[in-house]
């Protein structure tokens, strides 16, 4: 299952979506996932792992993820909410 979103006046970090998208590709029936601003270089990048890609804007966020499940999307998505939205610092060890 496939699930690629475009979320319209959603910015975040750079460093923080590359974070998100490790958490959400880690979570259990994810095969893959890009959680990034819609860069024309994110965009190439979201094609290049096979996913079809809106018309969108650099300032607007692009959500993509391939999964085993629709429970597992749904997680997925889930994860980002959370994870795009939590501000505390990462620690690092």
């Amino acid at each position: 299952m496939r699930s690629v979103q475009v979320r319209r006046g959603a910015y975040v970090d750079s460093v923080t979506l590359m974070q998100v998208s490790r958490r959400v590709g880690a979570l259990d029936g994810v095969a893959s996932a890009l959680v990034a601003m819609a860069t024309d270089l994110n965009l190439e990048l979201a094609a290049g792992m096979g996913f079809d890609v809106p018309d969108t804007s650099p300032n607007e966020l692009l959500v993509a993820v391939e999964a085993t499940s629709e429970d597992a999307v749904k997680d997925a998505l889930a994860e980002v909410e959370v994870s795009a939205t939590d501000r505390r610092p990462v620690k690092t060890l």
